[in-house]
């Protein structure tokens, strides 16, 4: 014969709320270690981005951002752990070339990158599990391309996005 525990609210020994119901089946935690945050997500249309310089992706719209972490295209936590950050990013050419690299920075200084040929409009993604520590590291996205000159990232915000959140528990 099975149990059945019925609660709105779940405290630990101190009373603080862990997890809470709205009777509904809708559970939301309500500690810290439970939850994905903080979180962000931009993206971008058409940028410029000259030929053989590493540059700064520009991702103006933002999507999302639970702890006011994201502003002017870097993420800097408020917690310190471990986070999962993601970018991707569509050249708008028809030009196939090589030398095509994306770059995650922490504190400006590269962590993860990517590099592969340019092939007419393929995206390029790079992403890794990084150790932040709160207020102090911050995290940036940059590209460098070799084509010969100029090329923009593709103008729909769908192909070139920037997100991370934090990992449960880490």
């Amino acid at each position: 014969m099975a149990s059945i525990i019925k609660a709105n609210q779940l405290q630990d020994f101190g009373g603080n709320s862990i997890l809470t119901s709205d009777g509904a089946g809708v559970v939301t935690p309500n500690a810290s270690g439970i939850k994905n945050t903080p979180a962000f997500s931009a993206n971008q249309g058409a940028q410029s981005i000259a030929n053989s310089t590493t540059t700064l992706l520009t991702f103006g719209t933002e999507v999302l951002d639970t702890d006011s972490c994201y502003a002017s295209s870097k993420f800097t936590p408020t917690s310190s752990g471990e986070y999962f950050i993601r970018v991707s990013l569509r050249l708008s050419t028809s030009t196939d070339f090589t030398g095509y690299k994306l770059h995650i920075r922490k504190n400006g200084s590269d962590i993860r990158v990517h590099q592969q040929s340019a092939n007419h409009y393929e995206t390029a993604e790079v992403s890794g599990i990084i150790n932040l520590n709160g207020s102090s590291d911050y995290i940036e996205a940059y590209v460098t391309q070799n084509s010969g000159g100029s090329v923009n990232s593709n103008e729909d915000i769908t192909y070139n996005t920037f997100q991370g959140f934090k990992l449960i528990g880490a």
